[in-house]
């Protein structure tokens, strides 16, 4: 439907001087400093030509570190697709952390972002975020923002990917995953080697767990992990969707977090039940005991992977209607269609 579509991949990031320049700026001015590694005005000048010499009637800008390309959009419509709302992500952060060298680096973290989103987001003609809840928490900062929800899509692959539901109460493999360099989710994996593993262990003998994550491993999660070697522990997945195929249940335990989270995307379009915290699964549409379970203590965790355990009619209904809720939003037709929505508005509103 749109056979002039392209995609012109402008990632300039500054080196040397520039960049320390820059930098600096986006602190003066209470952004935060990564901004600074992509201003660019060779690279909005190099926007500004390309669409002036292709006539095209819609910019979109990817991510809120690349803002600063709209400057090249002169008076043609432009979208940010900022994926999260970052300062609810950090605002999270402050409030579940005691430490205060970690407050105080939320805090500052925050108070950037939220300035970046208050000051910056308006001057778009629409900011698509990738759900409802990001987009409510943006509207909250700054009402003068056009907002509207723009979902992550998922691949046909991960949706053909059906997951083997033979599993019994002997051979559940748990998976327990997320991004190791976030210390969000690094620190809650140990927390829940720590904390849950042993109770389950004792009560299930057999049940399988691995720890499958991307990233370097960071020394407090190896320790943990050295001290349980019957943990399979998982960086790179030669078959990613095998993998996924083989898991029972999907922990994904992060303690804050804002957007949604592409990994329980796949898990949930394979039929794999999941369990995570509120700020997780929510903006995923999950509803507690119907498409997830949803904990907040570690006896909430303990309990919602027990039932997971030793029902796995519980397992195969839950993986189900959250494999359902995928296809419903998720799923590339669906996405497809917000997004031609969204663009044919704004085109509309040009003519």
């Amino acid at each position: 439907e749109y056979p002039r579509i392209a995609v012109h991949a402008l990632i300039p990031e500054n080196t040397g001087i520039p960049r320390i320049w820059h930098r600096a700026k986006a602190l003066l001015g209470a952004y935060p400093l990564g901004l600074g590694n992509f201003v660019n005005p060779a690279a909005s000048s190099a926007v500004r030509r390309v669409i002036k010499e292709h006539s095209y009637d819609v910019s979109i800008v990817s991510v809120h570190k690349l803002l600063y390309l709209r400057e090249g959009a002169s008076q043609k419509p432009v979208v940010l697709i900022p994926f999260d709302a970052h300062s609810m992500a950090y605002q999270r952060g402050y409030k579940s952390t005691a430490s205060l060298t970690e407050r105080l680096r939320f805090y500052f973290a925050y108070l950037a972002f939220r300035n970046m989103e208050k000051y910056e987001y308006r001057h778009f003609t629409l900011v698509a975020p990738v759900s409802d809840i990001d987009c409510r928490w943006l509207r909250d900062g700054c009402s003068a923002i056009n907002l509207q929800e723009l979902p992550i899509a998922i691949e046909e692959r991960y949706f053909a990917n059906r997951r083997n539901a033979d599993a019994t109460e002997q051979t559940v493999h748990l998976v327990c995953g997320g991004v190791y360099t976030t210390t969000a989710i690094s620190n809650a994996i140990v927390g829940f080697v720590v904390g849950s593993y042993p109770q389950l262990k004792r009560k299930y003998p057999h049940l399988k767990v691995t720890v499958w994550g991307r990233g370097a491993v960071p020394g407090k999660l190896k320790r943990c992990l050295g001290r349980h070697p019957e943990i399979r522990s998982l960086i790179w997945a030669n078959d990613y969707l095998a993998e996924v195929a083989r898991t029972d249940i999907y922990l994904y335990p992060q303690q804050f977090a804002s957007g949604i989270q592409t990994k329980v995307q796949h898990m949930m379009a394979a039929g794999v039940p999941v369990v995570g915290r509120r700020e997780t699964l929510e903006p995923l549409g999950v509803e507690h005991g119907t498409s997830g379970l949803i904990f907040d203590s570690v006896e909430s965790l303990n309990s919602a992977l027990s039932l997971l355990i030793e029902r796995p009619g519980l397992r195969q209904r839950i993986g189900l209607e959250g494999r359902e809720g995928m296809l419903r939003k998720y799923s590339m037709p669906a996405v497809s269609q917000v997004f031609k929505s969204m663009v044919s508005a704004i085109v509309g509103n040009r003519q």
